[in-house]
């Protein structure tokens, strides 16, 4: 993954210097964004009706590196309101698809409430 990311020769990844650089590169990129989706977690452990899944989707970029995205997903059901705020707010700071899907779930929330 190391040598495709940043399009290294054998002798390069070989080397001590790239071989240490990249690695705490990727383990320190892998640990903030694992920590982020393992809060989301948490705000789940009451709720025996939802299964989590932690995935790890990898990607090529524009320049023909190769990116990751970790993430949960979640399968079963829970209230709105629940989910918020156990999940999407969960995290010390959420992220962007976090902002984004909370946006869209507190306005779906309130057309239900004036539905009703």
């Amino acid at each position: 993954m190391i040598k495709a990311h940043w399009d290294l020769t054998d002798e390069e990844l070989d080397s001590e210097e790239y071989r240490q650089e990249y690695a705490d590169y990727y383990r320190d990129n892998i640990e903030k964004h694992t920590s982020h989706e393992f809060q989301h977690w948490i705000g789940l452990q009451e709720h025996t009706s939802l299964n989590c899944r932690f995935q790890i989707t990898f990607y090529r970029t524009s320049d023909n590196g190769l990116g990751f995205i970790p993430s949960i997903s979640l399968n079963g059901k829970v209230e709105a309101e629940t989910f918020v705020e156990k999940v999407l707010k969960a995290p010390d700071s959420p992220s962007l698809g976090d902002s984004k899907i909370l946006i869209k779930l507190n306005a779906a929330i309130a057309k239900a409430k004036e539905e009703e």
